[in-house]
């Protein structure tokens, strides 16, 4: 069912589009499925409002089980937990909690949940900016 190749799409928060480069085989870009907007950094947190040409490019690194982590091209990781909203960033030297999600089953795609507070990963209608914050999947 996932096929990182093409597109994956991941709950009514993001679609997982591959992206083919040169230099980076497995760049991938982030894609909402609510708003078809792609995933790019506004203000130093993420924001599914951008164009392909300025989207954030991303590894998926696989961990153990349906777990995941993307890793930007700076070597840095996304994380969610930025600020009191839970808001998603590029910027963490690590994996961890915040840095790891899960990939769960939605029909044709993925949701993205974060192992750190179970929440899923959302986009606000008015700003786009990401946010592990939906208790269930498809809600945002």
């Amino acid at each position: 069912m996932i096929a990182i190749i093409r597109k994956l799409a991941v709950a009514a928060a993001l679609a997982i589009s591959a992206v083919a480069s040169q230099a980076h085989a497995a760049d991938m870009l982030l894609q909402s499925a609510l708003t078809r907007g792609f995933v790019r950094i506004q203000g130093g947190t993420l924001a599914a409002n951008g164009h392909a040409d300025n989207a954030v490019r991303v590894e998926l690194v696989r961990l153990q089980g349906n777990r995941v982590a993307f890793r930007s091209r700076d070597g840095s990781y996304l994380r969610a937990g930025v600020s009191q909203r839970t808001l998603l960033a590029t910027g963490s030297p690590h994996i961890r909690g915040w840095e790891t999600f899960e990939l769960v089953s939605a029909g044709q795609g993925f949701s993205l949940r974060s192992v750190q507070n179970g929440k899923f990963v959302e986009v606000d209608r008015a700003t786009g900016r990401l946010s592990a914050t939906a208790p269930i999947r498809g809600t945002h």
